[in-house]
């Protein structure tokens, strides 16, 4: 048995780790966090879309609760802007944790 093959998977972990400290991959979660929040936002307008268009006629259910399920239009509209606060508050945080990390690469080139 070859004790080399047999470490090459914690090889691989203790690079990865180099990798993280090193700043070489930077912002998983960050990057993460803007793309949920976009597709959060999306989906409160296509929420609050569908709701305001049930609610003023433009959009007749053919039966009911075809495009709303169990729900009111005006609960659809409720949960489509509390969505869209959501993704709002979200992409904040991520761009405030994109300011905090260049910040402190600004801070860790002037040392």
């Amino acid at each position: 048995m070859n004790l080399l093959a047999a470490s090459k998977p914690a090889d691989d972990i203790i690079q990865a780790t180099s990798r993280v400290l090193r700043g070489e991959i930077r912002m998983l979660f960050t990057n993460l966090g803007r793309v949920v929040a976009f597709v959060t936002f999306l989906f409160g307008l296509v929420k609050v879309g569908v709701g305001w268009s049930v609610a003023s006629g433009t959009f007749v259910e053919p039966e009911p609760g075809a495009y709303l399920g169990l729900s009111t239009s005006g609960q659809m509209i409720d949960h489509g802007i509390y969505t869209l606060l959501f993704a709002v508050a979200l992409g904040t945080l991520t761009e405030i944790s994109r300011s905090v990390a260049k910040s402190a690469a600004g801070r860790m080139t002037q040392l």
